[in-house]
């Protein structure tokens, strides 16, 4: 049986959190993802189609909505998720 997999499953860490982020360019996150735009564009185009239709949000912020989530679960009633 094969397991589904989220899109972005496969990428460098972080690759999601640079393409939501508004403040970053494409250019910037092909530099820092050692690329060039048109191979972050053709290789990372899963990703991209992940993320459409979510709202741009800064990384810090995305962190930040991580964290304060793993905690509310981490603090239920179980504990435990």
């Amino acid at each position: 049986m094969r397991r589904h997999r989220r899109a972005s499953e496969g990428s460098p860490p972080g690759t999601p959190l640079l393409l939501r982020d508004p403040s970053v360019t494409l250019p910037e996150a092909a530099e820092q993802l050692g690329h060039s735009v048109a191979t972050l564009s053709e290789h990372y185009a899963h990703v991209i189609a992940e993320l459409n239709g979510q709202p741009p949000m800064a990384a810090d912020d995305q962190v930040n909505l991580a964290r304060a989530e793993r905690a509310r679960r981490a603090s239920g009633p179980l504990g435990d998720d």
